[in-house]
Protein backbone atom coordinates (compact mmCIF):
# COMPACT_ATOMS: atom_id res chain seq x y z
CA UNK A 1 0.00 0.00 0.00
CA UNK A 2 0.83 3.79 -0.17
CA UNK A 3 -0.14 6.02 2.71
CA UNK A 4 -1.65 9.21 1.60
CA UNK A 5 0.68 12.16 2.74
CA UNK A 6 -0.23 15.26 4.42
CA UNK A 7 -0.87 18.23 2.55
CA UNK A 8 2.39 19.65 4.34
CA UNK A 9 4.68 16.92 3.31
CA UNK A 10 3.33 16.95 0.16
CA UNK A 11 4.52 20.53 -0.12
CA UNK A 12 7.93 19.56 0.98
CA UNK A 13 8.14 16.34 -1.80
CA UNK A 14 7.14 19.31 -4.43
CA UNK A 15 9.85 21.74 -3.03
CA UNK A 16 12.78 18.93 -3.16
CA UNK A 17 11.71 17.62 -6.75
CA UNK A 18 11.87 21.80 -8.08
CA UNK A 19 15.20 22.38 -6.21
CA UNK A 20 16.72 18.95 -7.77
CA UNK A 21 15.15 20.18 -11.54
CA UNK A 22 16.39 23.36 -10.93
CA UNK A 23 19.73 22.96 -9.69
CA UNK A 24 21.18 18.89 -9.88
CA UNK A 25 24.68 19.58 -9.46
CA UNK A 26 23.97 22.39 -7.02
CA UNK A 27 26.44 22.14 -3.71
CA UNK A 28 23.83 23.40 -1.65
CA UNK A 29 21.18 20.64 -1.44
CA UNK A 30 17.49 20.89 -0.45
CA UNK A 31 16.70 20.24 3.14
CA UNK A 32 13.79 19.84 4.97
CA UNK A 33 12.81 20.77 8.51
CA UNK A 34 9.58 19.43 10.23
CA UNK A 35 8.90 19.08 13.64
CA UNK A 36 9.49 16.86 15.93
CA UNK A 37 6.60 14.19 15.24
CA UNK A 38 5.64 15.84 12.12
CA UNK A 39 6.62 13.06 10.09
CA UNK A 40 9.43 14.09 8.61
CA UNK A 41 10.84 10.23 7.91
CA UNK A 42 7.56 9.33 6.11
CA UNK A 43 8.54 12.47 3.57
CA UNK A 44 11.60 11.44 2.77
CA UNK A 45 10.68 7.58 2.48
CA UNK A 46 8.28 9.12 -0.06
CA UNK A 47 10.86 10.50 -1.90
CA UNK A 48 13.23 6.99 -1.50
CA UNK A 49 9.96 4.93 -2.75
CA UNK A 50 10.07 7.08 -5.92
CA UNK A 51 13.87 6.45 -6.63
CA UNK A 52 13.34 2.72 -5.79
CA UNK A 53 10.09 2.31 -8.58
CA UNK A 54 12.41 4.28 -11.21
CA UNK A 55 14.81 1.73 -10.45
CA UNK A 56 17.52 4.20 -8.86
CA UNK A 57 19.12 3.12 -5.67
CA UNK A 58 19.00 4.97 -2.58
CA UNK A 59 21.25 5.40 1.06
CA UNK A 60 19.88 6.98 3.57
CA UNK A 61 22.71 7.98 6.57
CA UNK A 62 22.09 8.16 10.03
CA UNK A 63 24.43 8.43 13.38
CA UNK A 64 22.15 6.29 16.27
CA UNK A 65 20.60 3.12 15.74
CA UNK A 66 16.90 4.18 16.40
CA UNK A 67 17.22 6.29 13.29
CA UNK A 68 17.97 3.22 11.04
CA UNK A 69 15.40 0.50 12.43
CA UNK A 70 12.77 3.06 12.27
CA UNK A 71 12.83 4.18 8.64
CA UNK A 72 13.18 0.52 7.52
CA UNK A 73 10.03 -0.44 9.67
CA UNK A 74 8.21 2.20 8.24
CA UNK A 75 9.11 2.00 4.91
CA UNK A 76 8.52 -2.14 4.95
CA UNK A 77 5.05 -0.75 6.58
CA UNK A 78 4.04 1.51 4.44
CA UNK A 79 5.66 0.81 1.25
CA UNK A 80 5.53 -3.13 1.29
CA UNK A 81 5.85 -3.99 -2.19
CA UNK A 82 9.09 -2.83 -1.76
CA UNK A 83 10.02 -4.73 1.26
CA UNK A 84 12.82 -7.10 -0.20
CA UNK A 85 14.65 -4.34 -1.47
CA UNK A 86 15.31 -2.83 1.61
CA UNK A 87 18.13 -3.29 4.24
CA UNK A 88 20.71 -2.12 7.28
CA UNK A 89 24.21 -1.50 6.86
CA UNK A 90 25.57 -1.26 10.22
CA UNK A 91 28.29 -3.34 12.90
CA UNK A 92 27.15 -7.00 11.60
CA UNK A 93 24.41 -6.35 9.22
CA UNK A 94 25.17 -6.07 5.82
CA UNK A 95 22.45 -5.40 3.23
CA UNK A 96 25.16 -3.25 1.02
CA UNK A 97 23.23 -5.29 -2.37
CA UNK A 98 20.27 -3.76 -1.56
CA UNK A 99 18.43 -1.33 -3.77
CA UNK A 100 17.61 0.73 -0.71
CA UNK A 101 20.23 0.63 1.93
CA UNK A 102 19.64 2.07 5.21
CA UNK A 103 23.55 2.35 6.86
CA UNK A 104 25.38 3.94 10.18
CA UNK A 105 27.52 7.00 9.25
CA UNK A 106 30.10 5.36 12.09
CA UNK A 107 30.26 1.96 9.79
CA UNK A 108 30.35 3.94 6.61
CA UNK A 109 33.62 5.87 7.30
CA UNK A 110 35.37 2.61 7.14
CA UNK A 111 36.65 2.71 3.54
CA UNK A 112 35.38 -0.85 3.01
CA UNK A 113 32.09 -0.74 4.39
CA UNK A 114 31.67 2.23 1.86
CA UNK A 115 33.38 0.66 -1.04
CA UNK A 116 31.22 -2.94 -0.18
CA UNK A 117 28.00 -0.34 -0.67
CA UNK A 118 29.32 1.37 -3.87
CA UNK A 119 30.54 -1.65 -5.14
CA UNK A 120 26.60 -2.67 -5.77
CA UNK A 121 25.88 0.44 -7.70
CA UNK A 122 26.34 4.40 -7.47
CA UNK A 123 23.69 5.60 -5.32
CA UNK A 124 21.10 8.32 -7.09
CA UNK A 125 19.91 9.74 -3.93
CA UNK A 126 21.41 10.07 -0.48
CA UNK A 127 19.33 10.69 2.53
CA UNK A 128 20.57 12.47 5.43
CA UNK A 129 18.50 11.89 8.66
CA UNK A 130 18.94 14.64 11.55
CA UNK A 131 21.40 16.30 9.03
CA UNK A 132 22.00 19.45 11.48
CA UNK A 133 24.61 16.71 12.27
CA UNK A 134 26.61 16.73 8.57
CA UNK A 135 29.20 19.64 9.22
CA UNK A 136 31.37 16.89 10.98
CA UNK A 137 33.95 15.54 8.63
CA UNK A 138 32.97 12.14 8.86
CA UNK A 139 29.74 13.02 7.08
CA UNK A 140 31.41 15.09 4.74
CA UNK A 141 34.02 12.19 3.74
CA UNK A 142 31.20 9.82 2.84
CA UNK A 143 29.06 12.37 0.81
CA UNK A 144 32.06 13.46 -0.76
CA UNK A 145 32.70 9.83 -2.21
CA UNK A 146 29.32 10.33 -4.00
CA UNK A 147 29.97 13.77 -5.73
CA UNK A 148 26.95 13.00 -8.49
CA UNK A 149 24.18 11.60 -6.29
CA UNK A 150 21.31 14.13 -5.46
CA UNK A 151 20.94 14.99 -1.63
CA UNK A 152 17.85 15.33 1.10
CA UNK A 153 18.52 16.76 4.21
CA UNK A 154 16.07 15.77 6.77
CA UNK A 155 15.90 18.04 10.10
CA UNK A 156 13.84 18.93 12.89
CA UNK A 157 16.30 21.27 14.14
CA UNK A 158 18.46 23.09 11.57
CA UNK A 159 21.48 24.55 14.09
CA UNK A 160 24.17 23.61 15.59
CA UNK A 161 25.56 24.62 19.02
CA UNK A 162 28.90 24.95 17.68
CA UNK A 163 27.71 27.56 14.76
CA UNK A 164 28.72 26.04 12.18
CA UNK A 165 27.85 26.83 8.73
CA UNK A 166 25.08 24.30 7.22
CA UNK A 167 24.52 26.79 4.43
CA UNK A 168 27.35 25.00 2.68
CA UNK A 169 25.98 22.25 2.37
CA UNK A 170 22.23 22.60 2.11
CA UNK A 171 19.48 25.17 0.84
CA UNK A 172 16.62 24.98 3.27
CA UNK A 173 13.89 24.51 0.66
CA UNK A 174 10.63 23.96 3.37
CA UNK A 175 9.92 24.60 7.10
CA UNK A 176 6.96 22.56 8.85
CA UNK A 177 7.30 24.40 12.25
CA UNK A 178 5.95 23.22 15.83
CA UNK A 179 3.62 25.85 16.08
CA UNK A 180 2.45 25.42 12.71
CA UNK A 181 2.13 21.35 13.56
CA UNK A 182 0.16 22.56 16.93
CA UNK A 183 -2.40 24.66 15.18
CA UNK A 184 -2.87 22.19 12.87
CA UNK A 185 -3.43 19.22 14.98
CA UNK A 186 -0.39 17.38 13.97
CA UNK A 187 0.78 17.56 17.05
CA UNK A 188 -0.46 18.38 20.83
CA UNK A 189 -0.74 21.63 22.33
CA UNK A 190 2.46 22.12 25.19
CA UNK A 191 1.54 23.73 28.51
CA UNK A 192 4.71 25.47 29.94
CA UNK A 193 4.72 25.48 33.86
CA UNK A 194 7.90 26.88 35.60
CA UNK A 195 8.85 25.25 39.20
CA UNK A 196 11.77 27.40 39.32
CA UNK A 197 14.71 25.43 41.44
CA UNK A 198 15.13 28.64 44.17
CA UNK A 199 19.22 27.95 45.18
CA UNK A 200 20.26 27.35 41.70
CA UNK A 201 23.29 29.57 40.50
CA UNK A 202 24.77 29.59 37.02
CA UNK A 203 27.34 31.78 37.81
CA UNK A 204 30.17 29.58 38.22
CA UNK A 205 29.13 27.18 35.46
CA UNK A 206 31.35 27.24 32.75
CA UNK A 207 31.42 25.77 29.04
CA UNK A 208 31.29 27.14 25.89
CA UNK A 209 28.66 26.23 23.50
CA UNK A 210 26.34 24.80 26.31
CA UNK A 211 27.39 24.49 30.10
CA UNK A 212 29.82 22.27 31.36
CA UNK A 213 27.98 18.79 32.16
CA UNK A 214 29.87 17.93 35.33
CA UNK A 215 30.02 22.10 36.50
CA UNK A 216 26.54 22.12 36.04
CA UNK A 217 25.57 18.65 37.72
CA UNK A 218 27.43 19.50 40.35
CA UNK A 219 25.55 23.02 40.09
CA UNK A 220 21.93 20.99 40.28
CA UNK A 221 22.82 18.70 43.20
CA UNK A 222 24.02 21.60 45.61
CA UNK A 223 20.79 23.50 44.96
CA UNK A 224 18.62 20.55 45.73
CA UNK A 225 17.74 19.65 42.19
CA UNK A 226 16.74 15.99 43.12
CA UNK A 227 14.67 17.02 46.30
CA UNK A 228 12.72 19.60 44.22
CA UNK A 229 12.17 17.19 41.50
CA UNK A 230 10.40 14.51 43.47
CA UNK A 231 8.01 17.59 45.02
CA UNK A 232 7.55 18.70 41.67
CA UNK A 233 6.18 15.21 40.58
CA UNK A 234 4.14 15.00 43.27
CA UNK A 235 2.10 18.55 42.74
CA UNK A 236 1.74 17.75 39.17
CA UNK A 237 2.44 14.31 37.93
CA UNK A 238 -0.01 11.99 39.86
CA UNK A 239 -1.22 9.36 36.79
CA UNK A 240 0.84 11.09 34.34
CA UNK A 241 3.46 9.65 32.05
CA UNK A 242 6.34 11.69 32.39
CA UNK A 243 10.25 11.92 30.66
CA UNK A 244 12.74 13.83 33.41
CA UNK A 245 15.91 15.17 31.57
CA UNK A 246 18.92 15.82 34.05
CA UNK A 247 22.66 17.12 33.11
CA UNK A 248 24.61 14.15 34.74
CA UNK A 249 24.31 10.39 35.58
CA UNK A 250 24.62 10.98 39.45
CA UNK A 251 21.95 13.09 39.16
CA UNK A 252 19.12 11.06 36.79
CA UNK A 253 20.19 7.77 39.13
CA UNK A 254 19.63 10.17 42.59
CA UNK A 255 16.13 11.45 41.08
CA UNK A 256 15.42 7.90 40.02
CA UNK A 257 15.93 6.53 43.25
CA UNK A 258 14.39 8.86 45.05
CA UNK A 259 10.87 8.85 43.40
CA UNK A 260 10.98 5.58 43.50
CA UNK A 261 11.33 6.03 47.44
CA UNK A 262 8.12 8.22 46.69
CA UNK A 263 6.01 5.72 45.54
CA UNK A 264 6.72 6.42 41.96
CA UNK A 265 7.43 3.20 39.46
CA UNK A 266 10.89 5.42 38.51
CA UNK A 267 13.51 4.21 36.26
CA UNK A 268 16.73 5.83 35.09
CA UNK A 269 18.47 5.27 31.52
CA UNK A 270 22.03 6.58 30.07
CA UNK A 271 24.15 6.21 27.30
CA UNK A 272 26.06 3.87 29.96
CA UNK A 273 22.98 1.59 30.16
CA UNK A 274 22.77 -1.79 28.08
CA UNK A 275 20.31 -1.61 24.83
CA UNK A 276 18.61 -5.05 26.39
CA UNK A 277 17.97 -3.01 29.67
CA UNK A 278 17.03 0.18 27.51
CA UNK A 279 15.12 -1.75 25.45
CA UNK A 280 13.08 -3.31 28.40
CA UNK A 281 12.44 0.55 30.07
CA UNK A 282 10.94 1.87 27.22
CA UNK A 283 8.27 -1.23 26.70
CA UNK A 284 7.58 -0.86 29.97
CA UNK A 285 6.95 3.02 29.62
CA UNK A 286 5.03 2.42 26.35
CA UNK A 287 3.01 0.12 28.24
CA UNK A 288 2.47 2.45 31.38
CA UNK A 289 4.16 -0.11 33.92
CA UNK A 290 6.41 2.78 34.29
CA UNK A 291 5.34 6.30 35.37
CA UNK A 292 8.81 7.91 34.52
CA UNK A 293 11.96 7.75 32.93
CA UNK A 294 14.69 9.76 33.92
CA UNK A 295 17.38 9.96 31.01
CA UNK A 296 21.08 11.71 30.82
CA UNK A 297 21.53 12.49 27.39
CA UNK A 298 19.31 9.94 25.48
CA UNK A 299 15.43 9.43 24.68
CA UNK A 300 16.37 12.55 22.50
CA UNK A 301 16.61 12.12 18.76
CA UNK A 302 15.07 8.80 17.28
CA UNK A 303 12.80 8.27 20.04
CA UNK A 304 9.21 8.03 19.69
CA UNK A 305 7.38 7.64 22.92
CA UNK A 306 3.55 8.88 21.90
CA UNK A 307 2.31 7.93 25.03
CA UNK A 308 4.74 10.87 27.19
CA UNK A 309 2.29 13.45 28.51
CA UNK A 310 4.50 14.97 30.44
CA UNK A 311 8.55 16.67 30.12
CA UNK A 312 10.25 17.66 32.70
CA UNK A 313 13.50 19.76 32.14
CA UNK A 314 15.37 19.41 35.37
CA UNK A 315 18.51 21.01 33.81
CA UNK A 316 18.89 23.96 31.91
CA UNK A 317 20.75 24.26 28.34
CA UNK A 318 22.16 26.76 26.35
CA UNK A 319 21.96 24.89 22.87
CA UNK A 320 17.82 25.31 20.96
CA UNK A 321 18.00 22.10 19.76
CA UNK A 322 18.39 20.19 23.02
CA UNK A 323 15.39 22.08 24.58
CA UNK A 324 13.71 21.60 20.92
CA UNK A 325 14.37 17.88 20.83
CA UNK A 326 13.31 17.19 24.47
CA UNK A 327 9.50 19.10 24.76
CA UNK A 328 9.12 17.44 21.22
CA UNK A 329 8.97 13.98 23.26
CA UNK A 330 5.73 14.87 24.77
CA UNK A 331 4.05 16.58 21.96
CA UNK A 332 3.03 13.53 19.46
CA UNK A 333 -0.04 12.61 19.20
CA UNK A 334 -1.62 9.49 21.17
CA UNK A 335 -5.27 8.58 21.53
CA UNK A 336 -7.39 10.83 23.67
CA UNK A 337 -4.27 13.43 24.18
CA UNK A 338 -5.23 16.25 24.29
CA UNK A 339 -1.91 18.64 25.75
CA UNK A 340 1.25 17.93 27.01
CA UNK A 341 2.76 19.15 30.04
CA UNK A 342 6.13 21.22 29.77
CA UNK A 343 7.68 21.63 33.87
CA UNK A 344 10.65 23.38 33.82
CA UNK A 345 12.77 23.54 36.97
CA UNK A 346 15.76 25.08 36.06
CA UNK A 347 14.83 27.76 33.58
CA UNK A 348 15.61 25.99 30.37
CA UNK A 349 12.53 27.73 28.68
CA UNK A 350 13.56 31.46 30.10
CA UNK A 351 16.32 30.81 27.32
CA UNK A 352 14.80 29.61 24.80
CA UNK A 353 11.03 31.32 24.55
CA UNK A 354 9.07 28.87 22.28
CA UNK A 355 8.05 32.36 20.48
CA UNK A 356 10.83 33.49 19.90
CA UNK A 357 12.82 30.40 18.90
CA UNK A 358 12.82 30.53 15.19
CA UNK A 359 13.27 26.60 15.21
CA UNK A 360 9.84 26.66 16.50
CA UNK A 361 8.06 29.40 14.76
CA UNK A 362 9.78 28.65 11.12
CA UNK A 363 11.25 32.25 11.02
CA UNK A 364 14.62 33.09 10.51
CA UNK A 365 13.79 36.58 11.93
CA UNK A 366 17.85 36.95 13.46
CA UNK A 367 19.40 36.78 9.95
CA UNK A 368 16.51 39.69 9.43
CA UNK A 369 18.36 41.79 12.89
CA UNK A 370 21.44 41.04 12.14
CA UNK A 371 21.64 42.78 8.41
CA UNK A 372 23.14 42.30 5.29
CA UNK A 373 27.18 42.81 4.61
CA UNK A 374 26.55 43.75 0.84
CA UNK A 375 23.84 46.48 1.83
CA UNK A 376 25.47 49.96 2.21
CA UNK A 377 22.52 50.30 4.50
CA UNK A 378 22.83 47.14 6.33
CA UNK A 379 19.17 46.30 5.33
CA UNK A 380 18.40 43.06 3.28
CA UNK A 381 16.64 43.01 -0.18
CA UNK A 382 14.03 40.47 0.54
CA UNK A 383 12.72 38.52 -2.83
CA UNK A 384 9.91 35.91 -2.50
CA UNK A 385 11.24 32.56 -4.40
CA UNK A 386 8.86 30.22 -3.36
CA UNK A 387 5.41 30.29 -1.07
CA UNK A 388 7.61 29.55 2.18
CA UNK A 389 10.96 30.83 1.49
CA UNK A 390 12.50 34.29 0.47
CA UNK A 391 16.28 35.09 -0.56
CA UNK A 392 18.08 38.34 0.17
CA UNK A 393 19.02 39.69 -3.62
CA UNK A 394 22.13 40.74 -2.36
CA UNK A 395 24.12 38.03 -0.14
CA UNK A 396 21.70 34.94 -0.70
CA UNK A 397 20.70 34.56 3.25
CA UNK A 398 17.69 32.92 3.28
CA UNK A 399 14.47 33.88 5.56
CA UNK A 400 11.49 31.41 6.31
CA UNK A 401 7.90 32.41 6.69
CA UNK A 402 5.36 30.98 8.86
CA UNK A 403 1.96 32.76 8.41
CA UNK A 404 0.93 31.98 11.73
CA UNK A 405 4.04 33.95 13.48
CA UNK A 406 2.64 36.49 15.97
CA UNK A 407 5.80 38.54 17.25
CA UNK A 408 4.38 39.91 20.61
CA UNK A 409 1.51 36.91 21.01
CA UNK A 410 1.69 34.34 23.96
CA UNK A 411 1.76 30.71 22.48
CA UNK A 412 -1.64 29.93 23.87
CA UNK A 413 -3.14 32.75 21.50
CA UNK A 414 -1.39 31.36 18.56
CA UNK A 415 -2.93 27.37 19.20
CA UNK A 416 -6.56 28.67 21.10
CA UNK A 417 -6.88 28.52 16.75
CA UNK A 418 -6.93 24.97 15.90
CA UNK A 419 -8.44 23.68 12.97
CA UNK A 420 -8.12 20.09 13.60
CA UNK A 421 -10.76 17.82 13.08
CA UNK A 422 -11.52 15.61 16.37
CA UNK A 423 -12.86 12.37 16.71
CA UNK A 424 -12.86 10.05 20.41
CA UNK A 425 -10.66 7.33 20.49
CA UNK A 426 -11.75 4.62 22.86
CA UNK A 427 -10.05 2.14 24.57
CA UNK A 428 -10.74 -1.78 23.85
CA UNK A 429 -11.86 -3.68 26.50
CA UNK A 430 -11.97 -7.37 26.28
CA UNK A 431 -9.73 -8.48 23.62
CA UNK A 432 -6.29 -10.27 23.54
CA UNK A 433 -4.69 -7.20 23.21
CA UNK A 434 -4.22 -3.82 23.63
CA UNK A 435 -6.19 -1.48 21.25
CA UNK A 436 -7.68 2.09 20.37
CA UNK A 437 -11.30 2.16 17.82
CA UNK A 438 -12.44 5.20 16.71
CA UNK A 439 -16.03 5.25 15.36
CA UNK A 440 -16.60 7.64 12.08
CA UNK A 441 -20.23 6.52 11.58
CA UNK A 442 -21.40 5.69 8.30
CA UNK A 443 -17.50 5.62 6.97
CA UNK A 444 -16.55 2.86 9.62
CA UNK A 445 -14.40 1.93 12.14
CA UNK A 446 -10.65 2.49 12.52
CA UNK A 447 -8.96 0.03 15.02
CA UNK A 448 -5.18 0.44 16.17
CA UNK A 449 -4.39 -3.60 17.73
CA UNK A 450 -1.25 -4.09 19.45
CA UNK A 451 0.51 -7.37 17.53
CA UNK A 452 -0.13 -10.20 19.70
CA UNK A 453 3.14 -11.72 19.44
CA UNK A 454 4.73 -9.18 22.06
CA UNK A 455 6.99 -7.12 19.53
CA UNK A 456 5.34 -3.90 20.84
CA UNK A 457 4.36 -3.14 16.99
CA UNK A 458 0.96 -2.54 16.29
CA UNK A 459 -1.64 -2.66 13.40
CA UNK A 460 -4.37 -0.14 12.11
CA UNK A 461 -7.41 -1.34 10.30
CA UNK A 462 -10.15 0.44 8.45
CA UNK A 463 -12.93 -1.63 8.88
CA UNK A 464 -15.96 0.08 6.30
CA UNK A 465 -19.52 -0.89 6.93
CA UNK A 466 -20.83 -3.88 5.07
CA UNK A 467 -17.27 -5.16 4.74
CA UNK A 468 -16.93 -8.67 5.71
CA UNK A 469 -12.88 -8.07 5.69
CA UNK A 470 -11.31 -5.51 7.42
CA UNK A 471 -8.44 -3.47 5.14
CA UNK A 472 -5.31 -2.83 6.71
CA UNK A 473 -3.59 0.59 6.59
CA UNK A 474 0.04 -1.48 7.20
CA UNK A 475 1.40 -3.64 5.20
CA UNK A 476 3.41 -4.79 8.42
CA UNK A 477 3.11 -4.02 12.30
CA UNK A 478 4.70 -1.18 12.86
CA UNK A 479 4.95 1.70 15.97
CA UNK A 480 2.19 2.43 17.93
CA UNK A 481 3.09 6.54 16.39
CA UNK A 482 2.91 5.56 13.02
CA UNK A 483 -0.14 3.17 13.74
CA UNK A 484 -1.84 5.85 15.08
CA UNK A 485 -0.62 8.25 12.84
CA UNK A 486 -2.34 6.35 9.77
CA UNK A 487 -5.01 5.99 11.77
CA UNK A 488 -5.71 9.35 12.47
CA UNK A 489 -5.01 10.82 8.72
CA UNK A 490 -7.88 8.52 7.81
CA UNK A 491 -10.52 9.86 10.57
CA UNK A 492 -9.57 13.47 8.84
CA UNK A 493 -10.47 12.65 5.22
CA UNK A 494 -13.75 10.84 7.00
CA UNK A 495 -16.82 13.73 5.84
CA UNK A 496 -18.69 13.55 8.62
CA UNK A 497 -17.34 12.99 12.46
CA UNK A 498 -19.14 13.06 16.08
CA UNK A 499 -17.39 15.80 17.50
CA UNK A 500 -16.09 15.14 21.39
CA UNK A 501 -17.42 18.50 22.39
CA UNK A 502 -21.39 18.21 20.20
CA UNK A 503 -23.72 19.72 22.77
CA UNK A 504 -25.70 16.26 21.99
CA UNK A 505 -23.87 14.83 24.49
CA UNK A 506 -24.50 16.84 27.34
CA UNK A 507 -28.29 15.28 26.91
CA UNK A 508 -29.63 12.29 29.02
CA UNK A 509 -29.27 9.23 27.79
CA UNK A 510 -32.04 7.58 25.52
CA UNK A 511 -34.30 4.98 25.47
CA UNK A 512 -33.19 3.44 22.68
CA UNK A 513 -29.33 3.72 23.65
CA UNK A 514 -30.75 2.14 26.95
CA UNK A 515 -32.01 -0.78 24.64
CA UNK A 516 -29.15 -1.01 22.63
CA UNK A 517 -26.86 -1.54 25.89
CA UNK A 518 -28.98 -4.18 26.71
CA UNK A 519 -28.78 -5.93 23.77
CA UNK A 520 -25.20 -5.73 23.73
CA UNK A 521 -25.07 -7.13 27.73
CA UNK A 522 -24.04 -3.59 29.41
CA UNK A 523 -26.12 -3.93 32.76
CA UNK A 524 -26.14 -0.12 34.55
CA UNK A 525 -26.36 0.26 37.92
CA UNK A 526 -29.91 2.06 38.33
CA UNK A 527 -28.66 5.21 39.92
CA UNK A 528 -25.39 5.32 37.35
CA UNK A 529 -28.18 4.50 34.39
CA UNK A 530 -30.39 7.88 35.83
CA UNK A 531 -27.44 10.09 35.41
CA UNK A 532 -25.78 9.21 32.25
CA UNK A 533 -25.55 11.74 29.34
CA UNK A 534 -26.11 10.62 25.99
CA UNK A 535 -22.25 11.00 25.14
CA UNK A 536 -21.27 8.53 27.85
CA UNK A 537 -23.56 5.96 26.40
CA UNK A 538 -22.37 6.37 23.21
CA UNK A 539 -18.81 5.66 24.34
CA UNK A 540 -19.75 2.60 26.19
CA UNK A 541 -21.58 1.86 22.88
CA UNK A 542 -19.01 2.06 20.68
CA UNK A 543 -16.39 0.05 23.35
CA UNK A 544 -18.65 -2.74 23.26
CA UNK A 545 -19.84 -2.97 19.83
CA UNK A 546 -16.53 -2.64 18.08
CA UNK A 547 -14.94 -4.99 20.60
CA UNK A 548 -17.44 -7.53 19.07
CA UNK A 549 -16.71 -6.19 15.47
CA UNK A 550 -13.00 -6.94 16.17
CA UNK A 551 -13.25 -10.48 16.90
CA UNK A 552 -15.96 -11.29 14.13
CA UNK A 553 -13.30 -9.62 11.59
CA UNK A 554 -10.73 -11.71 12.61
CA UNK A 555 -8.44 -9.01 13.93
CA UNK A 556 -8.67 -9.87 17.70
CA UNK A 557 -9.73 -12.45 20.17
CA UNK A 558 -12.11 -12.55 23.22
CA UNK A 559 -9.70 -11.78 26.32
CA UNK A 560 -9.64 -14.44 28.96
Amino acid sequence: MKVTLRPYQLAARDECYRAWRESPESPHQPMVVIATGGGKTITGLSMVADCIEAGKRVLWLAHREELLNQPLAAFRGIWGEHADKAGIVQAGRDDSDKAFVIASIDTLRNDARLKSVLEHGMPRLVVCDEAHHTMAQTWIDVLEAMPGALRLGLTATPERSDSKDLGKLWDIRFVYSMVRAIHDGYLVEPRHVLERLPKLNLNEVGGRDDYDDKELGDALLMAGVVEHSVEVMKKHCKGRHVLLFTATVEQAEKTSAALCEAGFRSRFVSGKTSKTERAQVVEGFEKGLIDVVVNCAVLTEGTDLPICDTVILARPTRSKSLYIQCIGRGLRLYPNKEHALIIDIAGASEEHSLIQAPILLGEMEEDEKKGCPESPVGQHDWKRTEAWVSRCALCDRTMVHDPLKKKKSALNGLTARRERVKAIWEPLQGLDRRGFVCDCGEHGMIYVLENIDGSGTWLPWLAEHRRRKPTPLSDIPVGLELAYGLGDDVVRRAAALTAPKAMWRNGKMTNGQATYMARLGIHLHEQVRANMTRGQAARLITQRKAATRAVKLGIARRGR
